[in-house]
């Protein structure tokens, strides 16, 4: 698997282990995602912590997986977002559409937070 996939409470958190380029990895993670958000309001967070880099495939693939989930009413967060990824999400202006944390736990905290507003 390209991918590790834990529970934290009721929140899916799934680490992807190889950069995101847009391929099997990239697919694997897009089908978790899918899956978990077929069941309703998903509460996914995807920790970047492993990988150094996301090509524009692998940027595209995320803001397909929030989008299903936000139209899942679910949540989607990122979290562990190193500097050469945080650096192409400021350029290509990702932060302002996806949330990201900078720990995991901070991530789990805010999509349990939304979903029991």
């Amino acid at each position: 698997m390209t991918f590790e996939h834990a529970m934290v409470g009721d929140v899916h958190v799934l680490t992807p282990k190889k950069n995101l380029l847009g391929q099997e990895e990239t697919l694997a993670l897009r089908g978790a995602v899918e899956e978990v958000a077929a069941r309703g309001n998903p509460k996914i967070v995807i920790d970047l912590g492993k990988i150094s880099y996301v090509n524009s495939s692998g940027l595209g693939s995320l803001v397909g997986m929030m989008t299903t989930c936000k139209n899942r009413e679910g949540t989607f967060t990122v979290a562990r977002v190193g500097e050469r990824i945080g650096s192409m999400f400021v350029k290509v202006k990702i932060v302002f559409i996806m949330d990201t944390f900078d720990t995991i736990e901070e991530a789990v905290a805010a999509a349990q937070k939304k979903t029991t507003a």
